[in-house]
């Protein structure tokens, strides 16, 4: 009996032995969101013995480790998410992990080139950064180039107002970037390799803008760059400063200081070259009447704002060419004498009304040397500087109870567009 019983565990013994162990394996994240963009990701896999790994679709690379699988999603540009599976399998086992990429962002064209894209509401956005201003057409003879195309390799936010610029990236010749939802003003410039600027665009972003219909004329209810419009926005409705025949503007948010406008005063910098490489900094110029930021200005520069007229008869002057360096969006140009000349302003709080429908704020202006903005006047240049016998240093501004008033082009002052007819 006993040795009946010593038989029967021996075939027990016998019978585990000859049992193979069953397969497993497990990961330790079985559902994954991914972004757009793609990147690089690793699933931790345990297992009782070798395993593989597979993607079910092309666009998920997958590398089988020490205890791991590392896999790889490609960059997306479509507008619906989409989904992979990876399985993982040892002998007879398996395990999965869903990948999931969301949606990309689907970006809208700005349209035609301009140095300011006015925006109704926030998205993502693209423009065409090898066109500078508004292209061939508004190249000005004797005037630094004769090209209106670039070649850059990069792009930045040169300002922020308000936190309304992310995801800046250069691509294709293109500049793509976010945009909040919300108002403010920004300058987004394309560089180099060596991070120098080559050119930069005013991001203006307000819910709506809209034009006047003046005699004969459609003028922006607002100054470039203004979120509101009226007395009661205050403020709000003052919009950017120039320097005129600059193209980049300069925010009273943003301000003078180490991490606002920097200020150059050697007279010798103040060129179109380096006022564009340098859209941030104010070129300071000692007060006077015929105070001009650009050194060694001949009669070639006053059309800088594509003036029609650049005679003493400057009143005459109506809707000029645009030129790659004004500073209204596309379909618009700077205010000419001759649309406003003719009415008479009315002092109201807070600024000036013209013919009873064009308020202009007291948005002050800047000194020549910067630094600050100076007395509360209803300023705005014109596209024309004046002419008067030797002085073409001058451009005009619309002050309470005038409609003219001379200053040198170093001061800093809004500027107001009209629509191109």
């Amino acid at each position: 009996m006993k040795k009946f019983f010593s038989l029967i565990a021996l075939c027990a013994m016998v019978l585990v032995s000859c049992q193979k162990e069953a397969d497993s394996v497990s990961v330790d994240k079985n559902s994954w969101k991914v972004a757009y963009t793609g990147g690089e990701y690793t699933i931790g896999v345990t297992a009782n013995g070798e395993f593989t790994a597979q993607a079910d679709q092309d666009w998920v690379t997958v590398a089988v480790g020490d205890a791991k699988v590392d896999f790889t999603v490609a960059e997306y540009d479509g507008a619906s998410s989409r989904t992979a599976t990876i399985t993982v399998t040892c002998g007879e086992a398996k395990a999965t992990a869903t990948v999931e990429q969301e949606a990309a962002p689907q970006y809208v064209s700005l349209g035609n080139p301009a140095n300011c894209f006015l925006i109704n509401d926030g998205g993502y956005y693209y423009f065409d950064a090898t066109v500078i201003g508004n292209g061939q057409e508004g190249i000005l003879t004797g005037a630094h180039t004769t090209s209106a195309t670039i070649a850059p390799a990069a792009a930045k936010v040169v300002w922020d107002e308000n936190e309304l610029i992310s995801d800046v990236k250069f691509k294709d010749g293109k500049i793509y970037f976010k945009l909040e939802t919300r108002d403010g003003n920004a300058v987004i410039a394309a560089t180099d390799a060596a991070d120098n600027i080559l050119w930069s665009w005013h991001i203006w972003s307000v819910e709506e803008v809209k034009d006047i219909d003046f005699g004969a004329y459609k003028i922006m209810d607002r100054n470039v760059g203004a979120i509101g419009s009226t007395a009661a926005d205050e403020e709000s409705a003052y919009g950017m400063y120039y320097q005129w025949g600059r193209k980049d503007p300069f925010s009273r948010t943003i301000g003078f200081g180490e991490t606002g406008i920097l200020i150059d005063s050697e007279a010798a910098n103040h060129t179109i070259a380096n006022s564009i490489a340098h859209p941030d900094t104010w070129f300071g110029a000692e007060h006077g009447d015929n105070a001009n930021w650009l050194a060694n200005a001949g009669d070639d520069q006053r059309n800088l704002w594509g003036s029609s007229n650049l005679n003493e008869d400057w009143l005459s002057s109506d809707y000029g060419h645009k030129t790659i360096y004004d500073p209204c969006p596309a379909g618009y140009v700077i205010l000419s004498p001759k649309s406003v000349w003719d009415f008479t302003p009315e002092n109201v709080d807070g600024g000036i009304l013209i013919n009873g429908q064009l308020f202009i704020p007291n948005a002050s202006f800047i000194h020549a040397a910067g630094g600050g903005w100076w007395d509360p006047y209803a300023d705005l240049w014109y596209a024309s500087p004046a002419h008067w016998g030797d002085s073409n240093q001058q451009a005009f501004r619309v002050v309470p109870g005038d409609t003219h008033m001379n200053y040198g082009r170093c001061y800093g002052q809004p500027v107001r567009c009209m629509k191109l007819q």
